[in-house]
């Protein structure tokens, strides 16, 4: 097979922006359901976490742990946990509602780099995939978990090489859940690196969603960074078939 293609993370990020216009209040309710999602070792953590740290602590030292937990994946927990619902209610919705959901999403996301979304796409990994998607993505979180209690690099290892899992199954309607686990680990097989450094290079609109406490994520960063991965599956999955195509021919 061909040498592995790349990408240019300024071009994936104009498509994400283009995507982003096209329909921005959808793209934020659809980021907003995708941000629900919470790995497993996350989802664990989070529900027992005690936000506002320990009486002794100051003002300046609690907003920062707030802002943290919500810039890292914690606000929908945090709200969940407001309303007084437990950690192991947390860790349930998780897994059973939140997970398929971000396929519903992935779903969204990529259609939209085309055309119009709408709610209808997210709705449906309820009504045709649920359990591809439950499936698939609980063994992802399972395998991120043990690998994550071993070594840092594993889990990391592990996370990239499943990434792209969720838009697999949302793109391809009759694909099993195995064979979506095995068809994204080929597909990042040469890209997990370069997947991670374009994951690194949206590191400033984290360290803004922190300062405004989630608010320029929730309106901008989460539907932009959703709507640049959707763009780069699509980029990978051409390159893929492309080298596919060239093995064979």
């Amino acid at each position: 097979m061909s040498k592995t293609e790349g990408w240019k993370n300024s071009e994936i990020k104009a498509l994400g922006v283009t995507a982003l216009k096209r329909s921005f209040k959808m793209c934020v309710i659809a980021s907003f359901f995708m941000s629900l999602y919470v790995p497993l070792a996350a989802a664990v953590s989070a529900s027992g976490r005690n936000i506002w740290r320990s009486s002794g602590d100051s003002l300046g030292e609690k907003l920062f742990d707030l802002a943290s937990t919500m810039a890292t994946g914690g606000t929908p927990i945090l709200v969940l946990k407001l309303m007084g619902i437990n950690g192991v209610v947390l860790v349930m919705l998780n897994v059973v509602i939140f997970n398929a959901l971000q396929t519903g999403c992935a779903r969204f996301f990529l259609k939209n780099s085309t055309e119009n979304a709408s709610a209808d796409d997210i709705g449906w990994i309820f009504k045709e995939r649920y359990f591809t998607a439950l499936l698939a993505n609980l063994f992802v979180d399972v395998i991120i978990t043990i690998t994550g209690t071993l070594l840092f690099f594993p889990a990391l290892v592990a996370r990239y090489s499943y990434i792209l899992t969720s838009y697999i199954i949302a793109d391809e309607e009759d694909i099993s859940w195995i064979k979506a686990l095995r068809r994204s680990r080929m597909m990042m097989r040469g890209r997990k690196w370069k997947y991670f450094v374009y994951d690194l290079t949206f590191i400033g609109w984290m360290l803004i969603s922190m300062a405004t406490l989630g608010l320029a994520g929730v309106f901008f960063y989460n539907p932009y960074k959703d709507c640049a991965d959707a763009e780069l599956y699509r980029k990978i999955k051409a390159d893929y078939e492309k080298q596919a195509r060239e093995k064979s021919g």
